[in-house]
């Protein structure tokens, strides 16, 4: 089992990965890949397309263009079950697309130390509800992908920009579906899955 921990930070340069080391030690040097900074598209896209799951439990997410990105790509997506994620990563009827685990969470203070945190609120997911859902998907993964593939056609046809700009430009009158045209050209990115 590989894991590639891919963070932006607000602190200094090596600070995030040089934390994680500290917390993991060498034992895992082989399966661990510190990444830290912004990864061209192309890169990004890569790194999806050798996965064989995406998560992220992340404690605040605007839109959650990388979870539809990567179910557009056939992975598996476990995120956690908050704002943006919580909401696009669902079907109009509000049910999960298939192939997404949605880890529960809580709101809690914000751990963040940075000005625009200041006083805010996380969502925060308890380590051993993410250790389950990745359980889950390793010991089922053909299950899993099957239905990633799945997703994927949905997230496709529900969620992408040209969809979102049809809705509104015909007399939508829904504004929650607004954010979705905001991710047409990272979706179209990751629409380009199916062409590697």
């Amino acid at each position: 089992i590989g894991i590639i921990y891919k963070t932006m930070t607000a602190g200094g340069e090596g600070e995030a990965c040089n934390q994680i080391q500290a917390w993991v030690g060498h034992r895992l040097d082989d399966q661990l890949a510190l990444v830290e900074g912004a990864f061209p598209w192309w890169e990004f896209l890569m790194m999806l397309k050798s996965s064989h799951c995406f998560v992220l439990p992340t404690g605040g997410e605007g839109w959650g263009c990388p979870p539809a990105q990567a179910l557009a790509c056939g992975l598996p997506v476990i995120v956690t079950d908050c704002q943006g994620p919580g909401e696009v990563m669902r079907d109009d009827n509000g049910k999960p697309f298939p192939g997404v685990c949605f880890v529960p969470c809580k709101m809690e203070p914000t751990p963040v130390h940075h000005e625009y945190y200041e006083g805010g609120q996380w969502c925060a997911a308890d380590i051993a509800d993410i250790k389950k859902a990745m359980r889950e998907v390793y010991e089922n993964y053909d299950h899993w992908k099957e239905q990633a593939l799945i997703g994927s056609q949905m997230v496709r046809e529900q969620r992408s920009g040209l969809v979102m700009a049809r809705f509104l430009t015909t007399g939508g009158s829904d504004t929650s579906k607004a954010g979705f045209i905001a991710s047409h050209s990272a979706l179209r990115t990751a629409l380009s899955c199916s062409t590697m």
